[in-house]
């Protein structure tokens, strides 16, 4: 794979807001989770595609991904197995509008920290981002 070899994050940084890639087909399903979490006072960059979101995390350190399952070029689960290999103590939360109990598994097995289906519910986007960092500042 292209990508392969040339994701090179640091696992730690100064301390800094909690960086947050969000990554969605659906510009408008993007703006949204932004703007949730953006009022969390958490640093948000958002992507439209699996490249963008890839050349983002070529070019920073995040903590977590929360990304579409279903989307063209490149689904959700491998777009977090590349995240995870390069990042093992990053976070996933994957999102999907199909509520197949497979995707769930799937994900989960993959080693997704959570799912979120949709339509999102604001409530549970906040608390499963805030556990996700949580956990994740835990294990530093």
């Amino acid at each position: 794979m292209f990508y392969e070899g040339r994701i090179h994050l640091l696992e730690t940084r100064p301390q800094s807001p909690p960086r947050v890639l969000v990554l969605d087909d659906d510009p408008e399903m993007v703006r949204l989770v932004e703007k949730v979490l953006s009022r969390r006072n958490y640093a948000v960059t958002a992507a439209v595609s699996p490249q963008d979101a890839l050349e983002e995390l070529l070019s920073g350190y995040y903590d977590l991904l929360i990304t579409d399952l279903r989307m063209p070029g490149m689904d959700g689960l491998s777009l977090m197995r590349i995240c995870l290999e390069a990042v093992p103590r990053m976070k996933v939360v994957v999102m999907s509008a199909y509520g197949d109990i497979e995707d769930y598994r799937a994900a989960l097995a993959a080693g997704a920290f959570g799912y979120l289906p949709k339509p999102l519910s604001i409530t549970e986007l906040q608390e499963i981002t805030d556990r996700a960092l949580a956990d994740r500042r835990n294990r530093r």
